[in-house]
Parts: C-alpha cells; sequence; structure tokens
C-alpha cells in the first residue's frame, strides 16, 4: 500500500465543498487515518505531519479564495516538536487535606484541601455567601510572608454555593500553617492511603489497540464516528483488518452505545437501553467496554472528596499525579498533573509532539470506569487540569486503581475508598 498516497487522496477529497457542506472545518478524517496508519507502521510519523500541513495549508487557501465562513485554518497548526521532552515538573509537589471552615461577615469559606509546589500555593474551596464572594483572600505563611490569593471558579443557577480555588504565589512544600484573614489553617494532615506503581502493559495486536483507544477517546465536542470511520477505512485499506471483521463490528457497536448511554435524561436512556442496544456487543468486546456500558448512567456513587497527593512512577517517559477525587452520584473527577504534557486521548485535529494517554479506573469489584477531558493548562514543562470519569464509583467498592495507559506501559494509584466498610 503506498500509505501516504492514500492519505493525500483522502486530504484531497476532503478540500471538496460538497464533502463539507459547503463549509470548510476541522474535520478528523485526515488526522484519525494517519494516526491509525501510523500505529500500523504504513506510515511514519514525519510522512504524516507533512500531508497534514500541506493539507491545512490547501484549506486555508481554497477557503480564502471561496470566502467561506468557517473557522480559520492555521497553516502552522501541524507543526511540532522534533524531540520528546523527559523533564518532570512534580518534584516537590504536596496534597494536604485541610477541611477547615472559616465563617465571615459575607458568608462561609470552606477550604477543602490545599496544594504546594514550585508553581503556586492552590486552595480548594467553596463558599456559601450571604452577598457576593470574594475575589480574594490575604493569606500569611508560618514565615510571616504576606501574599494575595485570587479566586478562580463558578456556581450553577440552582446551587447557591461556589466553587473553585484560590491561587497565591508559591509557599515552600514543608509549609507548616498558613493564616487566613487571620484564621489559622494547619497543613498537617496525612492524605488518604494509596499505593502507586508503574507496570507493563499486557501485549495487544497494534490493530485492536488503536481501534479501541479511537473508541476510548471521548470528548463532548468531538464525534466519535467522525474519528472511528476513517481508521476503520485506513487499515481496512491498507490490508491489516479485514471489511467483515468483528473488531470493527464491535468497536462501532460500541460507539454507538456510547452514544446512547451518555444520554442525560434518564427516561429516554432506559427505553434505549431496554430497546435491546446491549445485544449489539458481541463476547469478542473486551469486558472492560461490557463493564462500562452496563453501569452506564448509574446514579448511586457516594458523594465526598478525597485527597489523594500520589504520583505515580515514571512510565513511558512520563509521570502523573492526582491530587483529590471528587465522587458524584453519576460520575468522579479527578485533578491532575502530567509532565511532560501529554494529550489525553488520540488526535483528533492535528498531529503535535505530545504522546497520549487512555485514563481508565478499576475497581476492587471489577467495574470498569473511563476518562474524557475536563480543565487542562499547560505550564512549560507539564500540564495541570482536571478529568472526568463515567461511570461513577460503586458503592460497594473498597478500593479503585486510577490508571494512566500510555504506548506501553501505565502507571497505577491505588486509593481506599474512606467510605467503604
Amino acid at each position: 500500500m503506498d500509505a501516504e498516497g492514500y492519505l493525500r487522496l483522502l486530504a484531497q477529497h476532503t478540500l471538496n465543498p460538497e464533502a463539507n457542506d459547503g463549509v470548510f472545518q476541522y474535520r478528523p478524517e485526515v488526522v484519525a487515518a494517519a494516526a491509525a496508519l501510523i500505529a500500523v507502521n504504513e506510515l511514519s510519523v514525519d510522512q504524516a505531519r507533512a500531508v497534514i500541513s500541506s493539507h491545512y495549508r490547501q484549506m486555508a487557501a481554497v477557503q480564502a479564495e471561496n470566502n467561506a465562513s468557517g473557522p480559520t485554518v492555521a497553516p502552522g497548526s501541524a507543526s511540532v516538536e522534533t524531540s520528546y521532552r523527559t523533564t518532570h515538573g512534580i518534584e516537590g509537589w504536596r496534597v494536604v487535606p485541610v477541611d477547615s471552615i472559616i465563617e465571615r461577615r459575607w458568608g462561609q469559606l470552606h477550604i477543602d484541601y490545599a496544594v504546594l509546589d514550585e508553581q503556586a500555593t492552590v486552595l480548594h474551596a467553596s463558599m456559601r455567601p450571604a452577598r457576593l464572594p470574594p475575589r480574594v483572600l490575604e493569606i500569611t505563611d508560618d514565615t510571616g510572608t504576606t501574599s494575595i490569593a485570587e479566586f478562580s471558579g463558578r456556581r450553577t443557577a440552582d446551587d447557591p454555593t461556589w466553587h473553585g480555588s484560590f491561587k497565591a504565589p508559591p509557599l515552600p512544600p514543608e509549609t507548616a500553617w498558613i493564616s487566613v484573614h487571620g484564621e489559622r489553617v494547619d497543613l498537617t494532615r496525612a492524605p488518604a492511603p494509596t499505593r502507586s506503581w508503574a507496570e507493563p502493559l499486557p501485549p495487544q495486536d497494534p490493530v485492536q489497540r488503536h481501534v479501541w483507544e479511537r473508541v476510548a477517546t471521548l470528548n463532548d465536542f468531538h464525534d466519535q464516528e467522525a474519528a472511528l470511520d476513517p481508521a476503520i477505512a485506513a487499515l481496512v485499506a491498507s490490508g491489516r483488518l479485514q471489511q467483515d471483521d468483528p473488531l470493527a463490528a464491535d468497536a462501532r457497536a460500541t460507539v454507538q452505545l456510547f452514544a446512547t448511554t451518555r444520554i442525560q435524561d434518564q427516561h429516554i436512556r432506559h427505553r434505549l437501553q431496554s430497546s435491546g442496544l446491549m445485544t449489539l456487543l458481541s463476547s469478542s468486546t473486551p469486558q472492560a467496554w461490557r463493564s462500562l456500558t452496563s453501569r452506564w448512567g448509574r446514579a448511586d456513587s457516594p458523594t465526598g472528596t478525597i485527597v489523594v497527593g500520589a504520583v505515580t512512577p515514571i512510565f513511558d517517559g512520563i509521570k502523573a499525579a492526582v491530587s483529590a477525587i471528587g465522587s458524584y452520584p453519576q460520575c468522579f473527577a479527578i485533578g491532575v498533573v502530567i509532565a511532560p504534557d501529554a494529550r489525553i486521548g488520540l488526535p483528533y485535529r492535528s498531529l503535535d509532539h505530545r504522546r497520549h494517554l487512555t485514563w481508565w479506573a478499576v475497581d476492587d469489584q471489577g467495574n470498569y470506569s473511563l476518562a474524557e477531558p475536563g480543565s487542562r493548562d499547560s505550564q512549560g514543562s507539564r500540564a495541570i487540569g482536571s478529568l472526568i470519569f463515567w461511570p461513577g464509583i460503586d458503592p460497594k467498592a473498597t478500593w479503585i486503581d486510577i490508571m494512566p495507559n500510555a504506548a506501553t506501559a501505565r502507571g497505577v494509584i491505588r486509593v481506599l475508598l474512606p467510605w467503604a466498610t
């Protein structure tokens, strides 16, 4: 197969206004096909990047010539760093449970936990104000140094509580206490019991691995099928996958089931699930996916916050840290630091220098959860942000493993669940 020629023809097809409904938009076909061909060694990364860069330049030129609407395509969207950084920026990082309530004239401030590292000191907090909450706090550490922490957060229309964090200049990780508007807040408590390790991933056929990683790349702004279909088509064209292979049918059925089980309206979801959609999954569908789709939509998870503060050993040149777990009835969220920066899931719009991670969780009951991106902020040699896992934590579970999976290895952080009996 001339993989580069195949990719160029696909790129040319997406320049056809009829293929774009007359509007040039970011479409995943070329990048998804390129990632699939790279995964099975039919195409080099440099070849793929050259085609994608040329494709974006042509799209920008045609869009300008036709004066078409739609987002502007930057010709440099596919430019990348040629070397992958291996420095890690999680040294000196410390997470401390606080659970301190401070009463003020304007209302109540609840500081849940604090994160101290070389970049900043962050107090994760909630506020129930009688009137507008403060945007800044005055903080003094145990050496007498005073600084200002600025608030970033939000509230919902049906909840008067503001949730977010106060960010201040960095304090030494060994800081024992701080004073917030004159109230002492101790920073001496230990996080939840955890274990951390790294382990190699089980051997897997590269075609199967890539297809299931593509299914696992969740994002509310992305159409899973729009990226899965061109990936499967490229693998079929390369001869690495047969058109009638059960793998393709299983992957498409799982994506279809996802579209149903992620519907938030419980009545609609129950009606669709009871119509026999679960029978779409064959016995060859991996157990993790069968567990995931069967539990999606449950709303019986415990509610609470677990301060974790654990870092994995290096796996595939990456370190990952989890600051805390916030458990809600239908899902749970984690705060993460990743160093060096890595993407969550496979590429959708461009190929860049970042490696990709697929974040899974599994508990002692054999229940799996899968993460999608929440917030993300690139900070030099690392990224900091949040991930949202669906479905939520099983109320019977006594521990849960958070597992960022890279190409050949994964990190594991095992967290004991404090509400378990």
